[in-house]
Parts: C-alpha cells; sequence; structure tokens
C-alpha cells in the first residue's frame, strides 16, 4: 500500500494528531515531521530522499497563516518540490492542508502550483486525503526542467534546461547572487565545463522587479543543463534563451 509523507511547517502537534486520528480508520502508513526551517544550512534537503521513496505516494503540507506567510519557509519548501518533480520516476501528488486560515491558490509558488488545498476542518477529511492518495496523478507539462544540487562542500546550484532546444541562456535572480556557472550533462554537476562568451552581472526588469543575471552562448536542450551556484534562494528567478531579438519567451518562477 502506498504511505503518505506529513510535513507540518509549524511545530503544531495537535494538528498532526487530529490527521493521524483522521485517517487511522483506514489503516493508511503515515510517516513524517515538522519542517526545519534554516536555509543557510540547506535543511530543507533533509527529507529530499524520504519522500524520493516510490512508497510514498502522497505528500501532506500542513501549514497554518504565519508559516505560510514566512518567505524563508516557502523558498525550502518550494526548492524541494522542484527537485522532487525532477527526480523521482512517478509523479507525487502534494495536499497542503490550511490550518486556521484559508488557503488561496493564487498564493501558490509556482513549483506547488498543481498541489490540492483544503482546510483541515475539511469534514470526511480522512476521506478525502484517502480518495487523492488512490487517485491517478500526472505532472502538467513543463516547458523546462528545473533541479537543485545542494552540496555542502560546494554550495547551492541550480540546474535549468528547455525542453526543445535553446542556443543559451539567461538565468536572473531577484536576491542573492549567481556566483559561477557550468554547463553540462542533465543530472550531474559538472566537473568541467566550457563556456561559450559567458556574461556576468546582466540587468533585468520587469515589471516591478529587477533580476541581476548570467547567461551563456552554449547549446542547450533535453540532454544537458545550464548549471548556476547561488548565494542564497531567491524569492523569484527568470530565465530565457540567449537571443539578440529584442523580444523573447521568458520564464518566471516563484518560490515564495
Amino acid at each position: 500500500m502506498k504511505k503518505i509523507w506529513i510535513t507540518s511547517l509549524a511545530h503544531n502537534e495537535n494538528s498532526v494528531k487530529n490527521l493521524m486520528t483522521a485517517l487511522k480508520p483506514y489503516h493508511i502508513p503515515v510517516d513524517g515531521g515538522f519542517w526545519v526551517d534554516d536555509l543557510p544550512k540547506m535543511a530543507w534537503t533533509g527529507i529530499k530522499d524520504s519522500l524520493l521513496d516510490p512508497e510514498v505516494g502522497l505528500w501532506v503540507i500542513i501549514a497554518n497563516k504565519d508559516s505560510w506567510e514566512n518567505k524563508s519557509i516557502l523558498k525550502g519548501v518550494s526548492a524541494l518540490a522542484s527537485m522532487l518533480r525532477a527526480r523521482r520516476k512517478t509523479a507525487l501528488p502534494v495536499l497542503i492542508l490550511g490550518d486556521g486560515f484559508e488557503l488561496l491558490a493564487d498564493t501558490l509558488p509556482t513549483p506547488l502550483i498543481s498541489a490540492k488545498l483544503l482546510s483541515m476542518s475539511a469534514p470526511n477529511l480522512g476521506v478525502k486525503v484517502l480518495a487523492l492518495l488512490n487517485s491517478p496523478f500526472s505532472y502538467a507539462i513543463n516547458e523546462y526542467h528545473l533541479d537543485f544540487h545542494p552540496l555542502n562542500e560546494l554550495g547551492l546550484w541550480m540546474e535549468l534546461s528547455p525542453s526543445l532546444s535553446w542556443s543559451g541562456m539567461i538565468l536572473g535572480v531577484d536576491s542573492g547572487e549567481i556566483n559561477f556557472q557550468a554547463v553540462g550533462l542533465r543530472g550531474t554537476l559538472p566537473e568541467k565545463s566550457v563556456l561559450e562568451y559567458p556574461q556576468q552581472g546582466l540587468k533585468i526588469a520587469l515589471a516591478d522587479k529587477k533580476f541581476t543575471a548570467w547567461g551563456v552562448q552554449n547549446h542547450i536542450n533535453h540532454e544537458n543543463s545550464y548549471f548556476a551556484r547561488l548565494t542564497e534562494l531567491p524569492e523569484q528567478i527568470l530565465f530565457t534563451p540567449y537571443t539578440q531579438d529584442d523580444e523573447t519567451e521568458a520564464y518566471i518562477i516563484r518560490f515564495c
């Protein structure tokens, strides 16, 4: 039987106990714990291996108002959700339970956009969770691949590649800095990289947001990726094909 992983963003034992009580009649295997909020130590990676387990069929996140409005927590949850999507062989549905407040779909960070939203006080909560666990689920098609490589000695790396083929990439962050970039095979941080016409410190303004960007003109497709080392998890990133055209498509990912 598939099992459920429960993550409580706030350290509220009563909320977890209430959910466990709702699930008890259905004899669903359950595991989980409380969220650890420590971005500098990349604590958000601590449960990655548990959630990559193919036996986990549903990730349930309990959020109260304070934890949902905490940008540090949302950044970590979003980065972890990105890693799971990039690395799991089977899609993992996410259920976010609002504990004492109403969750709104337009507040969801981009990596959690497909999450199901319910209230902790919803009637027949256990039945609804069980139904979601056993319902077919697949990710919506993305036009890009986004992953993270959090390495204690080498820092935090973001990996990006398009589903098609680009003649280069530009990545911008709205906070923190990019301090190294590379290109290599998808899924593995390259030991060596030859960059074609690298650029640094580009300034991009979009609406009320300003991004500092780096870029390369290496050919990038579904087999290789662009890698950037970040000094911190940003609130938003912008990435786009490297082009001389005045107009081009741009993707914005909101992590909180």
